[in-house]
């Protein structure tokens, strides 16, 4: 057998002589290429041809944008806008609320000092290849219910009856002793369904010395109201109507319309047990005023109380271990929107003389209002108000002589929760401290504002805080700053779902007063500005939009500094040329965000233009530049 060495020889020796051979093998000869033909020599232009620059020069303008156009520097937002086709409903400062893809506006005037019927106009709005439609609701009250009086416990006595029915009546004696039973049938001065019981509020109880029998049941015609939603219902507060068109007195009293059942019914406010050391000690509820501003909030929400852990109240319940009989689950069972839950918290305003500052929360469960801290600056009318990032957001107003502007207040909120010996516990929305601004920069930087508390009693610092709180005036207009206005709207838009970006969008509004006051147009803007809030840390994002406390405790910290955007806007559909223009420089209109329906639409209603006119179209405004598909 040969060895490796030798085969390896072997091996190479054999590579050697085939590579000898390769070069041996004849090659073929290939034809050549044939050689290209000559192009023919391109054609001289003419002298007298024009160039390019000179071209340019002769074509045709592209027209400016009307809407949108940004200034240098200024950092932009796309959004498009989509006309409602229904017939138009002219009016001015009205309402406007959405639930459930559907619009519902009530009040306004069309003349100045006339306040329209108090029917409810309803629009469903267009979504996907559905259009829109149109039908009004006339005003109806909810029935009320009457709060059934505890049966008077009869002693079983030798009358003859059978040993079933002794059974029945023994088993129908209640474990607790019997109230004292009045001689009248109580009936609430609200729908029984609307929050708990009176006499089940500890240290509360309706004003005695009030009558709110002229008030009626239903809301009277009325203008400059607020509204708000939570849940499936609209909840309406303030406003001016009757002969003498001042604000109407009706003692704190919240109207509220369920749009499930088309009805009103309404809640009147009930005593507090204390309230806040810079609350007024002479009023439970805000005054009577006009051209305010409200917003809804959700919260407080879950409610930890007795009921949820009833014990057995008859001898029959007890034995039975809490069985229900067949159906009895469903006659005991009750909406959310029933048992009552939100905050609706109203803003500024003005009163028969004067304007107003404060800030009001309404507790839907409770029916007890509570006066939160007061805003920075004048008191005015006519203010935009939102909720975003469980703060309450403030731009601009009317303060009696000029348009406000020139800063963002606003005012942390939290939900506190309160317990008490009898394992109940009052959980309320409160705000976290007072009032703060923010303003913009002078070195033309919107990204990072300048942040300034606004604190009452700081009396140290009054001559610095009076120089860093000069609202920009009318002819100081900053390029990154919304202009100063009134009578706006600012919606709070969330785009991406739980967790998404969060804005503010602030568009159109009165610019200069008239001098004539609401008799007459001022002038007006047609811009669009959307403010992003700061994304929460994740310890606030844990904790849900409001952060919950016990007793005041802190809430969680979140960035203040955001940024504007102007918006630019361009045709939904670009088949409609005219909605590219959108509904143009106005005034005392209505918004609302399109809840569920959309998440980043916004609806506009009506308003006054330029020429004192009142406006009836609506509008879609939707943030992003997405369009319809064709």
């Amino acid at each position: 057998m040969e060895t490796f060495g030798s085969l390896k020889r072997r091996t190479t020796d054999l590579m050697n002589q085939a590579q000898g051979q390769m070069g041996n093998i004849p090659r073929p000869n290939l034809p050549g290429m044939p050689a290209m033909p000559a192009m023919p020599a391109m054609p001289s232009m003419p002298a007298n041809f024009p160039n390019l620059s000179d071209l340019s020069s002769k074509l045709p303008k592209m027209p400016a944008f009307p809407y949108g156009a940004a200034h240098p520097g200024t950092p932009t937002q796309k959004a498009t806008w989509e006309r409602i086709d229904v017939p138009p409903m002219p009016r001015s400062s009205h309402s406007i609320n959405v639930v459930a893809g559907s619009a519902y506006i009530f009040g306004g005037e069309i003349r100045p000092r006339e306040p329209v019927d108090n029917d409810m106009h309803i629009i469903t709005l267009p979504f996907s290849s559905a259009g829109a439609d149109y039908y009004a609701v006339k005003p109806k009250a909810a029935p009320k219910q009457e709060v059934p009086q505890v049966p008077t416990v009869i002693a079983p006595s030798d009358d003859g009856k059978d040993d079933e029915s002794k059974e029945k009546e023994l088993a129908e004696v209640p474990l607790a002793s019997p109230p004292e039973v009045s001689d009248n049938v109580v009936t609430g001065s609200e729908n029984i369904a609307d929050g708990p019981v009176p006499s089940s509020s500890k240290g509360k109880g309706p004003a005695t010395d009030i009558d709110r029998s002229s008030l009626g049941d239903v809301p009277c015609p009325r203008v400059g109201h607020a509204t708000a939603v939570i849940g499936n219902r609209i909840f309406l507060f303030g406003g001016r109507g009757g002969p003498d068109m001042v604000p109407l007195e009706e003692h704190g009293r919240v109207w509220v319309f369920d749009t499930k059942t088309h009805m009103w019914s309404y809640l009147d406010p009930l005593l507090p047990a204390a309230g806040p050391a810079f609350a007024h000690k002479k009023h439970f509820y805000p005054t009577a005023r006009s051209y305010h501003s409200a917003v809804g909030v959700e919260q407080p929400r879950d409610f930890a109380t007795r009921k949820n852990n009833a014990k057995a109240a008859t001898w029959a319940e007890w034995a039975q271990e809490g069985e229900k009989a067949v159906g009895q689950v469903a006659n005991d069972s009750r909406d959310e929107d029933d048992d009552g839950y939100g905050t609706l918290i109203v803003h500024g305003g003005c009163f028969v003389e004067g304007r107003a500052n404060d800030t009001w929360a309404f507790d839907v469960r409770s029916r007890v209002w509570q006066e939160l801290p007061s805003a920075p600056g004048k008191p005015r009318g006519g203010t935009s108000l939102g909720v975003a990032g469980s703060r309450l957001w403030r731009f601009g107003g009317f303060n009696g002589e000029g348009e406000q502007g020139g800063q963002l207040d606003y005012l942390e909120l939290g939900v506190d929760s309160f317990e008490n010996v009898s394992s109940e516990s009052d959980v309320v929305l409160s705000a976290r401290g007072q009032w703060k601004s923010i303003f913009p920069e002078l070195a033309d930087s919107p990204a990072a504002p300048l942040v300034a508390a606004a604190e009452e009693n700081a009396a140290a610092d009054e001559d610095k805080g009076k120089a860093a709180s000069v609202p920009l005036k009318a002819a100081e207009v900053n390029p990154h700053w919304p202009g100063n206005r009134s009578v706006a709207g600012m919606q709070t838009l969330t785009l991406g779902g739980v967790g998404g970006r969060e804005y503010l969008i602030l568009l159109l509004g009165e610019r200069d007063p008239s001098d004539s006051g609401h008799e007459a147009a001022g002038k007006f803007w047609d811009d669009i500005w959307a403010y992003e809030l700061p994304r929460a840390t994740a310890a606030s994002s844990v904790m849900g939009m409001f952060s919950r406390g016990r007793s005041g405790s802190k809430s969680q910290v979140r960035p203040v500094e955001g940024k504007w955007f102007r918006v630019e806007t361009e045709a939904y559909d670009d088949e409609d040329n005219a909605a590219a223009q959108g509904p143009g420089p106005r005034g005392w209109f209505a918004t609302a965000h399109m809840g569920q329906l959309e998440e980043r639409g916004i609806v506009i209603w009506g308003g006054l233009d330029g020429a004192n006119k009142r406006l009836g179209d609506g509008w879609i405004l939707r943030l992003g530049a997405e369009k319809r598909e064709p």
